[in-house]
């Protein structure tokens, strides 16, 4: 018996896994608990009711929504976490010859440094920053991902980038 087509939006992930997963490192800095994110959200995607998935029109934002609201569940449970440990918390670094090659593209996003400085922002905030400096998204789409209002976002990512 042929097995089934994967549905639009399985296929979306498979192709778009590398994307995700290089998004949810910059938001929580350590390689694994990026990949658990993204895997999480296939398992989203898979347990999907088909009336659900008809719905969606961009299954890349789609995706893209998915992970950042994910990845921000996954720092707030982290830095309650962190809170108990003492020293000088550092983002795990990764070789970047392990990166998908459109990830590496922007290579100072990935930096230790950046990592280090984004830890010192709120989940929503860093969320923000990543998806405006790194994918290059408006602050309209941010507050679309983010629930907010987009006045919020920009006065958001301003205090990013002055802090």
């Amino acid at each position: 018996m042929p097995e089934a087509a994967p549905s639009p939006g399985v296929a979306q992930w498979h192709a778009q896994r590398g994307q995700l997963t290089a998004l949810a490192y910059r938001m929580l800095g350590q390689w694994a608990q990026a990949e658990d994110v993204v895997s999480a959200v296939g398992e989203q995607i898979l347990s999907m009711d088909p009336a659900t998935a008809t719905g969606v029109r961009r299954w890349e934002g789609y995706l893209r929504t998915l992970t950042t609201r994910r990845a921000i569940d996954a720092l707030r449970s982290v830095q309650q976490q962190r809170t108990e440990y003492v020293g000088t918390w550092l983002p795990e670094p990764v070789d970047q010859a392990l990166l998908p090659e459109d990830a590496v593209a922007n290579e100072s996003m990935l930096r230790l440094g950046v990592l280090f400085l984004l830890e010192e922002l709120s989940a929503p905030t860093r969320a923000a920053y990543v998806l405006h400096h790194g994918l290059g998204y408006s602050s309209s789409q941010i507050a679309n991902v983010l629930e907010m209002k987009p006045a919020a976002v920009r006065q958001m990512l301003s205090r990013a980038a002055r802090k």
